[in-house]
């Protein structure tokens, strides 16, 4: 798989934003390194074998009362590459390889920023 990191060469692009399941981040962004049984690799594990130490990472929480970003925390490394077990239907699977990005305690924002005001400064934030 190949992604289009357009971003790489940009030193000033080292924001990430992620979705944990219940709005918290945990100690370190973890992604499959490989597909493993009955498991197939996405896009967005690669992205996280791409977050280096010192970037930023948002955290969009869709189980607040007002889905948004909602913290941050900042990549402090080093990326690893760890054998871990797989919670997968409830059962734990064999482990496999996974890219461990430890993570700063997620500092929760004043004033969370929903998807509403997003979309007024979208097009800030594109260009």
């Amino acid at each position: 798989m190949t992604l289009n990191d357009w971003w790489s060469e940009r030193a000033e692009e080292k924001y990430w934003m992620v979705a944990p399941p219940k709005g918290n981040l945990g100690p370190a962004l973890m992604a499959p390194r490989h597909g493993g049984d009955h498991q197939r690799l996405e896009w967005t594990h690669e992205i996280v074998s791409l977050v280096e130490p010192g970037d930023t990472v948002f955290v969009w929480d869709r189980s607040a009362a007002q889905p948004g970003i909602t913290g941050w925390s900042r990549a402090i490394g080093p990326r690893s590459v760890e054998l871990r077990p797989r919670t997968v239907r409830g059962r734990e699977s064999a482990p496999i390889a996974q890219w461990v990005m430890p993570v700063s305690d997620t500092l929760p924002l004043a004033h969370p920023i929903d998807l509403a005001a997003l979309r007024k400064i979208g097009s800030d934030i594109v260009t």
